[in-house]
């Protein structure tokens, strides 16, 4: 696995992946949120048409990466190196802090679009994959740093449905 650190530690290349892939809006500072859990999102049919939620959706999908890549770099800069278990718990709190709420606000902002009439339930599956993978990634952050697509799921129904920004970002 190639490490984008100076410690082959958890920081590998998921955790970079879905750095990238997630969009993020919440500080590195913050505090730890390991007790919250990941929200729901129910999603109602709305007034979209399928290209136009897809268009909409996708663009919610992709214009987070670049402010992801900022707090991504400023995290791996303050992130500590050479202890595995402060690293894990550096780890821990990247998920709880930038992956859990920027995965949750992207999702709720496609929910809240409404999915094309006729297309409810495959749009509720791409978002209960979302929060399933997101409870996985709460429970056992180090799960990040096993593959190098780290929401193969969420990924899968995304090309699935047509939401090919999206399913680019979940890689």
């Amino acid at each position: 696995m190639k490490y984008f650190r100076r410690t082959q530690g958890y920081f590998g290349t998921g955790l970079v992946l879905v750095l990238l892939a997630t969009g993020s809006s919440a500080a590195c500072g913050e505090e730890d949120q390991s007790d919250a859990s990941v929200q729901s999102f129910p999603i109602e049919a709305g007034q979209l048409s399928k290209p136009e939620f897809i268009k909409r959706a996708d663009r919610i999908c992709e214009a987070s990466v670049q402010k992801l890549e900022l707090e991504y770099a400023t995290f791996v800069r303050s992130a500590p190196a050479g202890n595995p278990s402060a690293e894990l718990k550096a780890l821990g709190k990247a998920v709880n802090t930038i992956i859990l709420p920027n995965m949750e606000r992207n999702a709720r902002e496609i929910a809240k679009l409404g999915a094309p009439r006729g297309d409810v339930e495959q749009v509720a599956r791409f978002l209960d994959s979302i929060q399933a993978r997101l409870e996985v990634l709460k429970a056992k952050p180090e799960e990040l740093t096993k593959t190098v697509y780290p929401f193969p799921e969420p990924s899968r129904l995304a090309r699935k449905y047509g939401l090919q920004g999206c399913a680019n970002s979940l890689l």
